[in-house]
């Protein structure tokens, strides 16, 4: 046997190579497996997981909860209800080919976020490309805890553009983009010390939701003032001919 003495502040132990070791190490073994049987998890129906420890007393002490959801990246999903897709659905088919936007609720929840079936019409122009908000609207209806913003691209554009990156993804926690009648794309922030961490989750519609009746009058499309260039002077001209010749006849 060899016999190796460690210098302490306590008093020296003598620790054996050998045979005794692989003791030590069979002990500690044991002694993890009774900690891990003296433990019991307790995992809720939104997957978030509770470790407990056994208690003479008590039946159960719970001995860790940080309280916060678990998410992987990978599975992150934005759960959005059918009654939402159907509004944007009516909205888009009375303001034709121009962007509109909404605002909703949404929350993270177990394996993803979880849009609420509520939402706000904020006043806005909008026109075939731009949606302005009018009064500084969107600032406000943010502070009353309407997080999530949606537009919509009447076009075959799955894509946010430049201007949506500067602008509508970086002010709202989330942003979702609606075209031709099926969500395309997200971003979901996350806020840190001086930056936000920006996410890109998948998209899932709950059928589960009913529709409801959307009252669009506070969009309003943008008129746009222009002088008649010759072509439709030209055109208007043709057109009173033919009226004429076909009363005359």
């Amino acid at each position: 046997m060899t016999k190796i003495r460690l210098r302490d502040r306590h008093p020296p132990e003598v620790f054996t190579v050998g045979k005794n070791k692989r003791k030590h190490k069979n002990k500690n073994r044991n002694n993890m497996k009774r900690v891990m049987k003296s433990m019991e998890k307790d995992c809720d129906e939104g997957g978030s997981c509770k470790m407990h420890e056994r208690s003479k007393n008590s039946g159960y002490r719970e001995v860790f909860d940080s309280g916060f959801a678990i998410l992987k990246v990978e599975d992150l999903v934005v759960k959005i209800p059918l009654g939402i897709l159907a509004v944007c659905n009516t909205i888009q088919e009375k303001v034709g080919s121009n962007e509109f936007s909404i605002f909703t609720k949404g929350r993270y929840a177990g394996n993803g976020y979880i849009i609420a079936n509520e939402y706000i019409i904020p006043e806005q122009e909008v026109s075939g490309a731009a949606v302005d908000y009018c009064n500084e609207d969107d600032g406000v209806l943010r502070s009353q805890g309407w997080n999530v913003v949606i537009h919509s691209h009447p076009f075959n554009m799955h894509t946010f553009s430049s201007s949506d990156e500067e602008t509508i993804n970086s002010h709202f926690e989330a942003s979702l983009l609606y075209s031709q009648g099926k969500f395309v794309n997200a971003v979901l922030n996350i806020a840190l010390q001086n930056a936000k961490l920006q996410l890109k989750p998948k998209l899932c519609v709950d059928a589960t939701f009913p529709v409801v009746e959307v009252d669009t009058t506070k969009i309003k499309t943008k008129s746009w003032a222009y002088n008649k260039s010759w072509a439709d002077e030209a055109a208007e001209s043709d057109a009173s001919k033919e009226a004429g010749f076909r009363m005359f006849i």
